[in-house]
């Protein structure tokens, strides 16, 4: 167990009155990430392309269990300490699953010296299961998403590069796991 300084609300009574509460926390987490990429060169007269294909898998398992006692107020210029924390009482208990399994593919385009244009996607799809143990309810999802990049850079020079890129990310909307 361990007392946490919660300012909730900040004064209770006077100048120098917090709340306090013992809180504990337990978590198991076991993750696994696997990536492989291949990269291949080519080239067409002045066109250059330098392609990159891959692949990656994650898998993301957690159960956790959070409980707290009651408040209990500490003046912070003349603590009293010794007291009891009150009872410890489960509010969070659950656990979280995720397999994520993802493709990606791009192209780096060298047209002469000066110009590349890059162009590529990736793939995702994560299947994820979340369970509140407190009220023996699940969620799951099911998410699928393209994102696509793109740059241009032009370089003047070997030492100076401008360059513009549009990139979409994705996270996919994890279930709640009852956090709170």
């Amino acid at each position: 167990y361990f007392f946490n300084l919660n300012a909730f609300p900040a004064l209770i009574t006077g100048c120098c009155t917090y709340n306090r509460r013992a809180t504990q926390s337990n978590d198991r987490q076991k993750d696994l990430t696997v990536q492989a990429e291949l990269i291949g060169d080519l080239k067409f007269g002045d066109v250059g392309h330098k392609l990159l294909f891959g692949t990656e898998y994650v898998y993301d398992d957690w159960s956790f269990s959070l409980s707290r006692g009651p408040n209990r107020p500490i003046n912070i210029f003349a603590p009293v300490y010794g007291s009891d924390p009150g009872a410890i009482t489960p509010f969070s208990v659950g656990s979280y699953r995720a397999d994520t399994m993802a493709f990606y593919l791009q192209d780096q385009i060298s047209f002469g010296e000066r110009w590349k244009l890059l162009i590529g996607g990736r793939y995702d799809r994560v299947d994820a299961l979340a369970r509140n143990q407190l009220t023996d309810t699940e969620q799951e999802r099911d998410s699928r998403k393209f994102t696509p990049r793109a740059g241009l850079t032009y370089q003047p020079s070997r030492t100076v590069s401008i360059y513009g890129s549009y990139a979409k990310g994705f996270r996919s909307s994890e279930a709640d796991v009852g956090i709170g």
